[in-house]
């Protein structure tokens, strides 16, 4: 599974306690899928730190909640994301016992000790031990017995001229998870894509000006993966489109595989 952990990031002892974190994910054979785990490089064009790390939100399996005495704004929006994209039910909440909480954090215990089994830590090793545990009994319940289901919508190659977009409109249900995999032998950059509701793609901007996915980037192969949870039965848009500084037509090919439980 994909791990997400929310927590501050400004004292020496929250780096502590998500490195010890991200070791104890992995050292139970799941996957970090943090701030920390993006490779050192630029923000891609129209994406800032927020939207990245909500992002990743979106993209993992379980969220952990680290609190100590206070929720940042980026807190507050990756823990309402994971509740919007991921479910309460895919959401863990680990509070310092005996903290001295603000009034945000205060807020937050009050909001969610009545629906969650909240667990306390005094140190680093008593999280670390508390999130192992958390993470088998939710792997135990979610996937004892489970049966996974994988079909493919669609396996395309197409052909893009610079300047040029291809739209695909796939009607998804509730709780699946989709796999939109793009991959081409040509080199080039400024190629995006996008996946969108239905209200969200008639409402677009411009293409240029779009908030969605680069790919491409000088790369021999390049190669582009997005993953989202379906939220809601309704139509889905998936949309690329080739950028104005690519000599020639573009191979690309298009692979969107749908998941459910």
């Amino acid at each position: 599974m994909k791990v997400f952990i929310s927590s501050e990031m400004n004292q020496p002892v929250d780096t502590e306690r998500r490195q010890a974190a991200r070791g104890e994910i992995t050292e139970i054979g799941h996957t970090s899928n943090c701030f920390e785990d993006l490779p050192g490089r630029r923000h891609p064009e129209d994406r800032d730190t927020r939207e990245m790390c909500l992002e990743l939100v979106r993209d993992s399996d379980l969220f952990l909640a680290i609190v100590d005495d206070t929720v940042t704004d980026i807190m507050d929006a990756e823990i309402k994301e994971a509740m919007s994209s991921l479910g309460e039910d895919r959401i863990l909440f680990y509070f310092i016992r005996h903290g001295k909480r603000d009034k945000k954090a205060a807020a937050l215990w009050d909001s969610v000790k009545q629906s969650w089994i909240i667990k306390e830590f005094e140190n680093t090793q008593q999280l670390t031990k508390e999130i192992s545990r958390s993470i088998a009994s939710f792997a135990g319940d979610v996937f004892k017995g489970v049966v996974r289901t994988s079909k493919k919508l669609l396996d395309d190659t197409i052909s893009l001229a610079p300047g040029s977009e291809r739209v695909w409109k796939l009607s998804l249900n509730k709780g699946l998870t989709t796999t939109i995999t793009c991959t081409s032998a040509n080199v080039f950059h400024k190629f995006k894509a996008g996946f969108y509701l239905r209200e969200e793609f008639f409402k677009r901007k411009p293409i240029s000006l779009f908030r969605g996915f680069n790919f491409g980037g000088r790369t021999e192969k390049p190669h582009f993966t997005h993953r989202a949870r379906i939220t809601k039965d309704d139509d889905y848009y998936f949309i690329i489109h080739m950028g104005l500084y690519f000599i020639g037509i573009a191979q690309v090919k298009v692979e969107i595989k749908a998941e459910a439980v």
